[in-house]
């Protein structure tokens, strides 16, 4: 399977071109995982899983992040008319083809996707730390097949849909923000090469900064890639999963708390994370996570390690899970 991803940014102003190159040893995991029950062989994340396992030990980015901005917001609003007038508009446009032959192992079976869509956001200044952000997004397909099989799942649907849509409210370095909303967590991040991003409906809490903070989050509702709007269900249910066992059974989120600590121990950096999460009526996840690296030089050496334990909660939708994942990753920078 072949995917080509081209993206074209909204942009006003010059941008300098960072090329970062890095050579890394292919990171091994071990697991030993106990499950009973339909689709609860790994669970990995109950609610909204990613495609793989071993992402969260590098950073990856918000979908926002690929977005160009016509202003920048200089300075806080100080009348209501500078709400807008100080605002900034983002978005992006973006082609994707997806080859798929012999697509899922099921030979003959072609499924060459070609689309085109984008987003379109604007946010507010600040006024007294208060902002607001609304955006949208649009998939559309260029000479799909007719038959939804001989489509990608996620390229194949054309999607219109409102995305963004946040109440925020910023001091130093505590935020709130309420409504629809990108969040960065491990196994529910919004990033993707997909052309609408996953996003997430409730109430999320900040303080520090990067590499240094404390987290909190309350999510009620999930849009998929391939959603046009919020919907009290996840990446298991029929809609979205074909083999689904669970139909169209509707759960209350997730929730979530954790942090991040970066630590300058001389001649080496210490990164560490761990989050708890609870997956209403699918399972509780521990994750833990650590990387150890050279700070300076030409080459810079790391290894990092990581955590998964999961357990059945509530309802048990996808039966007993039992999961417990140790990876280990080396490379060099």
């Amino acid at each position: 399977m072949n995917r080509d991803n081209t993206e074209l940014n909204l942009s006003l102003r010059p941008r300098d071109l960072l090329i970062v190159m890095a050579i890394a040893v292919p990171g091994f995991a071990w697991a030993e995982t106990s499950t009973v029950g339909q689709d609860a062989d790994v669970l990995n994340t109950a609610a909204l899983q990613p495609e793989t396992l071993g992402e969260p030990v590098q950073h990856q980015s918000l979908s926002r992040l690929n977005d160009e901005q016509t202003t920048s917001q200089s300075s806080d609003a100080s009348s209501v008319a500078e709400i807008f007038s100080k605002g900034s508009i983002n978005g992006n446009f973006r082609t994707i083809y997806f080859s798929g032959h012999n697509a899922f192992f099921n030979k003959g079976l072609t499924q060459d996707t070609l689309s085109y869509g984008g987003k379109l956001g604007f946010k507010t200044a600040a006024y007294d730390g208060f902002s607001a952000g609304i955006s949208a997004y649009v998939q559309r397909g260029i000479a799909h097949s007719d038959d939804p099989a001989e489509r990608d799942r996620d390229l194949g649907p054309n999607i219109t849909a409102l995305g963004e849509a946040y109440l925020q409210w910023e001091h130093d370095q505590f935020k709130i923000t309420a409504g629809n909303q990108e969040i960065d967590v491990p196994y529910a991040s919004t990033y993707d090469w997909r052309m609408a991003p996953q996003l997430f409906q409730g109430v999320s809490v900040h303080y520090g900064d990067d590499a240094n903070y404390l987290s909190a989050m309350r999510m009620y509702r999930f849009k998929s890639y391939i959603d046009n709007s919020f919907k009290k269900q996840t990446t298991y249910n029929a809609g979205f999963d074909a083999f689904s066992g669970i139909d169209d059974e509707e759960t209350d989120g997730f929730w979530g708390i954790g942090g991040a600590r970066s630590l300058d121990l001389g001649p080496v950096q210490l990164n560490a994370k761990a989050w708890q999460f609870d997956y209403d009526d699918y399972a509780r996840m521990t994750y833990l996570e650590a990387q150890l690296s050279k700070r300076e030089g030409d080459f810079k050496p790391f290894i990092g390690t990581q955590i998964v334990r999961e357990n059945n909660e509530g309802r048990e939708l996808l039966s007993e899970v039992h999961s417990r994942v140790y990876g280990v990753q080396l490379g060099v920078k």
